[in-house]
């Protein structure tokens, strides 16, 4: 089975996983999700899923 490894944060991910994996590395979410609150966005009305790009191991290399 083959792991990815996140350059940044060391997050690992299962390689058939890696794309289930939000591109969101270094950044605060419950700050972030504040924010938006105070904003009034909410994160459902950024994407769809149809709109969605597979993130793919883009930030991961390979661990075997």
């Amino acid at each position: 089975m083959s792991i990815c490894l996140c350059a940044v944060c060391k997050l690992n991910v299962h390689k058939r996983c890696a794309k289930n994996v939000a591109n969101n590395c270094g950044i605060n979410t419950k700050d972030m999700a504040k924010v938006l609150q105070e904003l009034g966005i909410s994160g459902d009305k950024f994407s769809t899923a149809s709109k969605r790009k597979k993130a793919g191991c883009a930030m991961f290399y390979y661990l075997h």
